[in-house]
């Protein structure tokens, strides 16, 4: 059976993070790739069942 997996990028999206994991509920996997956010995002993205992988940008959008 074919699975689905959804990669977020962000930092300190606190404000929208939460509707943002929401609205992808019926993914088998989300993924939020996190450029060290200082608010919110991280405990708010774990506690909806997100896996988050800390990954600095570095100013490089295509490495992230």
């Amino acid at each position: 059976m074919p699975s689905l997996s959804v990669i977020i990028l962000a930092r300190n999206e606190e404000k929208h993070i939460v509707d943002c994991i929401k609205s992808i509920q019926f993914a088998d996997e989300i993924l939020i790739i996190d450029d060290g956010s200082t608010d919110q995002t991280v405990p708010l993205a774990t506690n909806l069942g997100a896996k988050v992988i800390p990954h600095p940008l570095n100013g490089d959008w295509s490495q992230q």
